[in-house]
């Protein structure tokens, strides 16, 4: 998928004065998981809100939830899971 890309802090890439488009596929990814359900225009059903889960123990449910969240939004999952540290590793990518 091509898009705006945005840098770490979520602000708009700029290259040589010029905002940068790309692949965001993986920027996409991240936001689904960042955003609290109701706070998109687009389409107030959408978003993980991860950081309901930071604190909790519900990693069952958390993983549940991404893997709903990707499906919806057309990503083809293989595989979510966790690591040893609690990192979120996912599989999968937009459908063609």
């Amino acid at each position: 998928m091509t898009d705006l890309i945005v840098n770490s802090d979520n602000d708009l890439q700029v290259i040589a004065g010029d905002i940068a488009i790309g692949r965001s596929n993986e920027q996409h990814k991240e936001h689904l998981l960042i955003a609290e359900t109701g706070t998109l225009i687009e389409d107030i059903t959408v978003g993980v809100n991860l950081i309901q889960f930071v604190n909790g123990d519900d990693e069952v449910g958390m993983l549940q939830k991404i893997s709903e969240e990707y499906t919806k939004d057309g990503i083809n999952v293989t595989s979510i899971l966790t690591d040893d540290e609690g990192n979120i590793i996912t599989n999968g990518d937009y459908k063609n």
